[in-house]
């Protein structure tokens, strides 16, 4: 069975030349009725641009006049608004060329008009003319001009969209962590803008960023935040965009039960408002479900409610694959003249899109619709032609299931020969490597065996031959000839026979060994995928505990996080907490990387929520005090006998929001302050949490700053500045480290991010990175 699931993600679609008028058309020409001269221009542009957006409404009589007024006039501005418009049209009609043509011209009119607005304007277009070719990397190029001029001219709307279209781009290509970056700045533009609902767009953008990328907690707290900005909002389509999202999010992880609950409450707001596209697809992907449980009386009217929405929709991609699945459902059920007429119509639209994945999904459900009707000869021709397409468009999964489904036709049509051979075929698509060994061996003894099987039957004609001479020579020995004759017959068939059983017996001890290598290769691959699955579900475990970044960016407005694990899990992490005006940020390094820096990293984290959330210690010596002997305890490091020195290195703040001030308390790890270009550095005490020395040697200091504005903190672990790289493979160092801080700190600190990451990269070079990082940075 081969079936679909439709993901459906919700968007904000802005396209490059999206305005916002609050003006109607009606409304506009009466307005317009009441202009003069060059008065007219501007009430005519915003009728146009509206226009783009209505094919009833015709712009072209009113495209004259603009062309009339804008060049009869000193401003230039006029004549680029003229051209954008003729390239909206020319766009409109996608006749790509010409509308790139006239955009060029309406930007060098903005340019000697000096309006960087519509500059930026102009740019969004052009790449838009590129997007819609798929062309995204032209496309990227111009969303980045537009970003650099609305930058430099602090146009934040025009930024934000700028923004939005290069990260969209991004994602597009595939790029979904570059993505991220241009999606935080679109998202920070419209939060100064109190624009909500562009916010929750950007929510969803993001979750879709971080699903793509399997970061399955991430991307359920996005979807979360969205959702509750539409509900605010009352906008129920969008809201139930987000269950949709959510539910693909679970079904993902493999947990269909909640995908489905997601799905059905989906379902049944949009149907109260009636919104036809996200209903067809909710609707198949809870078909789908269903299918795939084999529950077809819940999964076909679910099938033939998502029919007739595409069908209203005239989408005949999302129809046809519906029909396809129609003739599955309805061949189960037995139906087969509503699965032949379901297929006929799925055929023939599939084959005018001319889409061939979906012919290929086609031919395998006829292919099994003919056989449960017994109908192997057209079973076994769409199985052919699916096949043939798959080998075409190179599908390596559906050409070995398709081997697997003639193998069982032929299997039930009585032609075992045809039968093996496809399920030979199909074993070796499966494993080609494996079953090619395995081949060559069975081939070796078969053409051994044939060839000693010929030599033996030259021998016996050779012997026949010679005793017929014998008996024409010599008749009187006739009868011991033919004894002869006989006995060399007995022996050679008893080396046939000996022959064949010895084969018979390596064909057995090679099936065995064959089968037995199969069952340890399976067995590994399966304890390997496990093992992944784990580490991987670990990971989720430990970036859901970890606080979202957005906490830290919400009360410090100028920050940033930069957190990059060595291996899937880390032993760095980070801990936000937040009680009326005391804020509490640590940065920690736990012995070790990997599997068990992260078991120490869950230790560090359950230790310090509960001192500071459940015990409400806020000064940060008392805090690592505790911290200590928490650890102490939870590794048994305060028994006499206690080999473990597992700890951790720890950078601790407590902000008073009120006052402006700080209090830290570090353990190997110190707090620097560049202060108008010179670094202050605060130390820390030069011993760790846990371990196995005596508990009353670690009391840690407390350190009281008063902050001045400007002041940029760094906190960080050591992995930033113990990385090998850079001409002669030495380490970074913490030098080096802080002159670069010092370098960029006159930058925003969402710009000193991607410099610090950078600079790494380009020291580590081709080498391995050795250890976590986690660079947190607040400018007050």
């Amino acid at each position: 069975m081969n079936l679909n699931f439709r993901k459906v993600f919700t968007c904000l679609l802005l396209i490059a030349s999206l305005h916002f008028f609050a003006d109607t058309k009606d409304s506009l020409v009466q307005v317009l009725k009441s202009k003069k001269d060059t008065a007219r221009i501007s009430v005519l542009i915003k009728i146009c641009d509206l226009s783009t957006k209505d094919s009833t409404f015709l712009s072209n009589p009113y495209l004259g006049e603009i062309e009339k007024i804008a060049y009869s006039s000193p401003n230039k501005k006029y004549e680029g608004d003229y051209h954008y418009l003729v390239g909206q049209h020319w766009l409109s009609n996608r006749n790509f060329d010409k509308a790139l043509a006239e955009y060029k011209l309406s930007l060098s009119k903005y340019k000697l008009a000096e309006s960087y607005s519509d500059q930026c304007k102009a740019f969004r277009a052009m790449g838009q003319v590129f997007g819609m070719q798929n062309k995204m990397t032209e496309a990227l190029s111009y969303f980045k001009q537009a970003s650099a001029i609305s930058k430099s001219q602090k146009l934040t709307r025009d930024h934000a969209l700028n923004q939005y279209m290069t990260a969209r781009t991004f994602y597009f290509m595939g790029e979904h962590k570059k993505a991220m970056d241009p999606f935080n700045e679109s998202f920070e533009c419209y939060r100064s803008l109190n624009d909500s609902d562009k916010m929750a767009s950007i929510y969803n953008q993001i979750g879709s960023c971080y699903r793509t990328s399997t970061d399955f907690a991430s991307a359920l707290t996005s979807y979360q935040h969205a959702q509750k900005i539409y509900e605010k909002l009352k906008n129920k389509k969008e809201y139930a965009g987000c269950e949709v999202n959510t539910g693909t999010v679970y079904y993902e992880m493999g947990n269909k039960d909640k995908a489905l609950n997601y799905f059905l409450s989906a379902e049944k707001l949009l149907e109260e408002i009636d919104y036809k596209l996200y209903l067809g697809n909710v609707r198949f992907n809870i078909a789908s479900i269903y299918l795939e449980r084999d529950n077809f009386e819940k999964a076909l009217p679910k099938l033939l409610g998502a029919k007739q929405t595409f069908l209203e929709l005239k989408d005949l991609r999302f129809y046809s694959d519906v029909l396809a699945n129609l003739v599955y459902v309805h061949a189960q059920r037995n139906e087969y003249p509503l699965a032949e007429k379901s297929l006929i119509e799925a055929l023939e639209i599939k084959e005018r899109m001319e889409d061939q994945n979906g012919l290929i999904m086609c031919y395998q459900h006829a292919g099994s619709l003919y056989l449960k009707m017994k109908n192997f000869s057209k079973s076994i021709a769409f199985y052919e032609k699916a096949l043939a397409l798959a080998k075409t468009v190179e599908d390596r999964g559906a050409v070995i299931n398709t081997f697997k489904n003639l193998a069982d036709v032929f299997n039930d049509a009585g032609n075992y020969k045809q039968s093996v051979e496809f399920y030979q075929k199909y074993i070796s698509a499966k494993d080609s490597v494996f079953q090619k060994e395995s081949a060559d061996k069975v081939a070796e003894l078969e053409t051994r065996y044939n060839t000693e099987k010929k030599e033996n039957q030259i021998a016996i004609l050779n012997k026949d031959k010679e005793v017929n001479e014998k008996q024409l020579k010599v008749k009187s020995l006739q009868q011991n000839m033919l004894l002869i004759g006989l006995g060399l017959l007995l022996v050679v068939a008893f080396l046939i026979y000996n022959r064949y059983r010895i084969k018979q017996q390596s064909n057995i001890k090679l099936q065995s060994a064959f089968n037995e290598i199969e069952a340890n290769r399976d067995e590994i691959a399966s304890q390997k995928k496990e093992i992944v699955d784990s580490i991987q579900y670990a990971k989720r475990i430990q970036q859901a505990i970890l606080p979202p970044k957005q906490n830290i960016y919400t009360v410090f407005n100028d920050s940033f996080v930069l957190y990059n694990p060595k291996d899937v899990v880390s032993g760095d992490f980070y801990a936000f907490f937040q009680k009326d005006n005391l804020v509490t940020i640590a940065v920690a390094d736990c012995t070790g990387h990997g599997v068990p820096g992260a078991f120490m990293s869950m230790i560090g984290m359950e230790q310090l929520t509960r001192i500071i959330t459940e015990r409400g210690i806020s000064q940060p010596d008392i805090v690592l005090n505790e911290l200590n002997k928490g650890v102490r305890y939870a590794l048994k490091q305060d028994q006499d006998n206690s080999e473990t020195r597992d700890g951790m290195d720890i950078a601790l703040c407590t902000f008073d929001l009120h006052k402006n001030s700080l209090q830290y308390s570090g353990a190997m790890r110190p707090l620097w302050i560049v202060r108008n270009k010179e670094l202050i550095e605060i130390k820390a005490n030069k011993f760790a949490i846990g371990g196995i020395d005596t508990a009353d040697k670690k009391l840690f200091t407390n350190n009281s700053i008063q902050l001045q504005k400007n002041d940029c903190l760094f906190m960080f672990t050591d992995g930033y500045a113990d990385q090998f790289g850079g001409a002669n493979g030495k380490k970074f160092m913490l030098k080096n480290f802080s002159k670069k801080l010092i370098e960029v700190s006159d930058l925003p600190m969402k710009d000193i991010e991607p410099q610090l990451f950078s600079a790494f990269n380009t020291w580590k070079g081709n080498n391995d990175q050795v250890d976590d990082i986690l660079v947190i940075g607040i400018r007050i």
